[in-house]
């Protein structure tokens, strides 16, 4: 309650030490002991050590498979390492054993509602309210859903300071999106505006794209289609699809007749371009992911562009207070214009990049919270012609929960990288913003 978790886990470790394996009337097995024993596996997993409550939950669940104080506290490993399918199956097998248990009909909601499965979350929410309405659990549950049927506003932004070439002396980026609430469970309609703008040598150059569309979100699927317009441009269409399959894999897949994706320098010259894109990643848990993708862009002045990326992620450390991760990064891209295109367009280059990141949890009252995250990234960076040449970048950012219904990311940095061969520097800023209301 106090956000002790260090504390906590001491004291509960030393309690449980101390209660004698059997008691004393009868000789029998202690229960206490062993209630209290998974009370030291959990709060490990409310202390974010994720890893070592794993292999000590993983253990009692095998000196004990039918307790129900342990398959418990596997439920809730299950669902806070990123596993929902296991972690629901955990919970239905819990409820056929302890039916009345108005917690567990809870939980099972809250992983329906990530599972997309929304009328069988709100099955299992209305079953925990009818035994139990006032518990704290069911509260929760009911809340997640309400957030869930509520209207959504996304905003990402970004500025840029620095060398001219290729984005500009300055250049500014928002792309906003607005969802309605749930329609008939899985429709949602949107609004979404994308305005990128930059001043160069040339002048002031902007580009702007708003749109509207439908998303469909059901099971192991998520797909959307938009209709967009911008100043002086036809139409264009954008379709995405996601694919999760289980708690590990997603498969994506995304196609524009008219992509944002493009510099704005091609966009001064007049220039558009087609863009489709495929992907997939697999997540480990929370600490561990790996993705592939690729793209294919079609420009209207004959240049067609074809780029691949690959990264892995790690989260080396993690506790109640610190975290730190690593990504490394790979990615390479061919023009067939080259040189000759009026934009920024190597004909081939390839980078390779390792970021290292700290976090540190400042203060968390329940569902608020705020953190702080430094960033340092090296590597390499490879242009046809020009050689190769050093890459580094530091970020510092803000990170703030004011609510279940309302977050705030923020940052500032500095890069250094080549282009055509000129080591350039530019500094930016980020912001981020997730609303439901």
């Amino acid at each position: 309650e106090s956000e002790q978790p260090e504390a906590a886990t001491e004291h509960i470790d030393a309690y449980a030490a101390r209660l004698p394996m059997r008691r004393h009337r009868d000789g029998q097995p202690n229960g206490e002991r062993w209630s209290a024993l998974i009370a030291t596996d959990q709060s490990r997993l409310y202390a974010d050590r994720l890893a070592e409550a794993d292999w000590r939950i993983d253990a009692r669940v095998g000196e004990t498979p039918n307790n129900s104080e342990a398959r418990a506290a596997e439920a809730s490993l299950h669902l806070m390492r990123g596993w929902p399918r296991r972690g629901e199956a955990d919970l239905r097998r819990n409820i056929g054993r302890d039916p009345q248990n108005a917690a567990l009909h809870a939980d099972r909601a809250e992983a329906l509602l990530t599972l997309q499965r929304w009328e069988e979350a709100r099955t299992a929410l209305a079953s925990a309210a009818s035994l139990s309405p006032a518990s704290p659990a069911v509260a929760r549950a009911r809340e997640s859903l309400r957030l869930h049927d509520r209207h959504e506003l996304f905003v990402e932004a970004g500025y840029g300071k620095g060398d001219a070439a290729p984005f500009g002396s300055r250049d500014w980026r928002v792309d906003t999106w607005l969802y309605s609430k749930p329609i008939a469970e899985r429709w949602r309609v949107f609004a979404h505006n994308a305005t990128a703008s930059a001043e160069f040598e040339e002048g002031y150059t902007r580009w702007t794209r708003s749109g509207v569309g439908l998303e469909w979100r059901t099971g192991d699927w998520r797909a959307t289609g938009e209709v967009n317009g911008g100043e002086g441009e036809k139409p264009g269409l954008l379709a995405t699809l996601r694919w999760r399959p289980d708690d590990y894999w997603q498969l994506y897949a995304n196609a524009d007749t008219l992509t944002n994706e493009i510099p704005l320098q091609a966009v001064r010259a007049g220039v558009t371009a087609k863009r489709a894109g495929v992907g997939v990643e697999w997540r480990a848990d929370e600490s561990r992911r790996l993705s592939l993708g690729g793209a294919y862009s079609d420009f209207s002045d004959g240049h067609a562009r074809s780029s691949v990326n690959a990264a892995w992620f790690e989260r080396w450390l993690s506790g109640p207070r610190w975290m730190f991760e690593t990504t490394l990064g790979a990615d390479a891209s061919q023009n067939s214009l080259g040189y000759s295109a009026s934009y920024f367009n190597p004909t081939n280059d390839r980078s390779l990049w390792l970021t290292a990141a700290v976090e540190q949890l400042v203060w968390r009252d329940y569902d608020r919270a705020f953190r702080h995250r430094l960033a340092l990234t090296a590597g390499t960076y490879w242009q046809e012609d020009f050689g190769s040449g050093g890459v580094q970048a530091i970020e510092y950012t803000h990170r703030w929960e004011l609510d279940r219904d309302l977050s705030l990311r923020y940052g500032v940095g500095r890069s250094l990288r080549p282009y055509d061969g000129e080591r350039e520097a530019r500094n930016f800023l980020s912001a981020v913003l997730l609303w439901r209301f």
